[in-house]
């Protein structure tokens, strides 16, 4: 066995673990104050920062799917948020945290049992479908808690456009859950492929 599948084998102890999901879970509290100090806290609530509970709730509870859930809605969030600054969009410092800070916390978490994914899957066992879950039940209640002018999670309107139309809406919400499908399918791929455990481990 090389010296990194003996690296790989060791687990993570739960108070390292537990370290990294408060961590995670604290950048997301300072990104909500800065939302909280500026007058609009319900910011806070789009995909991408909700992440980084999902990966510190999952570093603290040592479960491996809140971890992947919050890990395949950044590989959403990350591009969609990328696009967002490089159209003019203004860069709140804190939220650099909820991106690249849980994304990072996440990552440190995954390369380790009992954090670690199976290299192949049924789709039971799959994450990508259950993300898919969270991140719908994460639409509605922006929808049941947050204002139509916000468009948080896009819940409300095509971005960029006002008062859409129910079915013009509809349409956009079904290409959009299409691409959100294929990417948390090749993104929990990826993970597992880069950060799973390797056939030599799992057969020892």
């Amino acid at each position: 066995m090389t010296p990194n599948q003996i690296a790989h084998r060791v687990e993570m102890s739960k108070p390292e673990s537990v370290t990294w999901g408060v961590i995670a879970i604290a950048f997301f509290i300072a990104h909500l104050m800065w939302h909280v100090g500026s007058g609009d806290p319900w910011n806070a609530m789009w995909a991408c920062h909700v992440a980084s509970t999902f990966i510190g709730l999952g570093g603290i509870a040592r479960n491996r799917t809140m971890v992947v859930i919050g890990l395949l809605l950044l590989a959403i969030g990350i591009p969609l948020w990328g696009i967002f600054l490089f159209g003019g969009g203004t860069l709140v410092p804190t939220s650099i945290l909820t991106h690249f800070g849980a994304a990072a916390v996440g990552l440190i978490l995954i390369r380790k049992p009992p954090f670690q994914m199976q290299p192949r899957a049924n789709l039971l066992s799959r994450i990508w479908w259950r993300a898919f879950v969270a991140l719908a039940i994460l639409v509605l209640m922006t929808r049941l808690l947050t204002d139509r002018a916000d468009n948080i999670n896009l819940a409300f309107d095509i971005h960029g456009r006002e008062n859409t139309l129910p079915l013009d809406h509809a349409l956009y919400v079904s290409a959009m859950a299409m691409t959100v499908v294929f990417v948390f399918i090749v993104s929990e791929w990826l993970l597992r492929k880069l950060c799973g455990a390797n056939d030599a481990l799992l057969s020892d």
